[in-house]
């Protein structure tokens, strides 16, 4: 099962995020848990589409950006995404704290090639370079 996660907020973030989840699910060979912190247009647009495409061995798991925003609501930032842009700064609070590894992803990605690829670099990992607070791998 692989874990990805991603902040999506508003209609245009809705529409970025439809074309990455679209390129991760046509490529993927493994269950997938997507992880989605979201404002209320978002969670309504997402969840109406995965409900549609019914598809087999994905899960979903949608979080109230709302609820994280004061985590970093203090923090200036000039960033043209606004507060969404530091969301991700909240994961570690807002994911199960029994998830031991996720892939975050920005909106803006289109994969070409299947996400285990990616996922299989956490084998690669050691106690040097990965500790129990640093267990986002974010790509860029």
């Amino acid at each position: 099962l692989i874990h990805v996660a991603c902040v999506c907020a508003g209609h245009n973030a809705s529409r970025d995020v439809v074309t990455l989840v679209k390129s991760v699910l046509f490529h993927r060979r493994n269950p997938l848990h997507f992880h989605f912190i979201t404002d209320t247009v978002a969670s309504r647009i997402l969840s109406s589409l995965f409900q549609s495409w019914m598809v087999p061995s994905v899960h979903v798991s949608f979080y109230d950006a709302e609820e994280l925003k004061s985590e970093v609501s203090w923090i200036p930032n000039k960033h043209y995404s606004g507060i969404y842009g530091l969301m991700k700064l909240t994961l570690t609070k807002a994911l199960p704290s029994d998830l031991a590894k996720v892939i975050v992803l920005d909106t803006d990605i289109t994969f070409a090639t299947d996400i285990a690829e990616l996922w299989g670099i956490f084998k690669k990992f050691t106690g040097e370079n990965m500790s129990p607070f640093n267990w986002c791998c974010e790509m860029w």
